[in-house]
């Protein structure tokens, strides 16, 4: 009966610490240093469960930012995805208009800092052949031969498509073009990232220079060094602050 009275009572108490260390904020800054390519990294996790995750080696640095969650004593991590502001990123017609210029079809074309751009290319179709074309000039304008066409296609390196219906009552276009996000998200997807990246939530035991003590501290156990025992643990060393929380 002892015993047994015994093991139930180191259960119950095993059960505790668990249970409390469970509870125990992860919030806060976590560093790693070791040697070779991967020098240095910082992982900041706040109380909305937002993780800032950085890098720095001797050939350059990286970052990402994302979701963190905890499950038991698994700490697992998730990049933001990328959300792609497709208002934002479509080539739109400002302005349209007729001026007294019976000869040509006017075009002037610019960025979103009203930034003339030099060679965009503007072809001009009928039943989905193409008649004419241009690019515009330093002044971000492009001329065309006055004519009835079907469609007007806009179109220039890095930046999406337009294309207008065309209109013989109209000869005169204002073009705001915009960056297509399609490359931009797949430099993003690219990019250095985590995708449900699992690291072990442990305790170890370090010695504290200032306070000449041992203290028990939080690491995190990256998976990605575990052939470099001595250097794949990011170690708690401060708190965040909840003001910045």
């Amino acid at each position: 009966m002892v015993i047994r009275y015994k093991i139930a009572v180191c259960v119950i108490i095993l059960m505790s610490v668990s249970c409390v260390g469970n509870k125990k904020s992860l919030t806060g800054t976590y560093v790693r240093s070791g040697k070779g390519m991967n020098n240095y990294n910082e992982l900041i996790l706040d109380s909305n469960h937002v993780f800032k995750f950085s890098g720095l080696s001797c050939i350059g640095g990286y970052r990402t930012e994302g979701i963190w969650t905890r499950l038991a004593n698994k700490l697992i991590l998730n990049t933001f995805p990328f959300i792609r502001a497709i208002n934002d990123s479509i080539s739109v017609m400002q302005e349209h208009k007729t001026i007294k210029d019976n000869d040509s079809i006017t075009f002037e074309v610019m960025d979103d800092s009203l930034e003339m751009l030099v060679g965009v290319n503007v072809a001009v179709f009928i039943k989905n052949e193409l008649k004419d074309g241009t690019v515009s000039d330093i002044n971000g304008i492009a001329k065309l031969k006055y004519g009835k066409y079907d469609s007007i296609c806009i179109s220039y390196i890095g930046y999406s498509n337009l294309t207008i219906k065309g209109n013989d009552s109209i000869n005169y276009y204002k073009i705001n073009m915009r960056i297509d996000n399609v490359d931009a998200e797949e430099g993003y997807n690219s990019s250095f990232r985590f995708v449900n990246e699992t690291w072990h939530i442990s305790r170890r035991s370090y010695i504290h220079h200032r306070l000449k003590r041992v203290v028990r501290r939080v690491v995190f156990i990256d998976p990605r060094f575990k052939k470099h025992k001595k250097s794949n643990a990011y170690i708690f060393i401060k708190q965040k602050n909840k003001s910045n929380s």
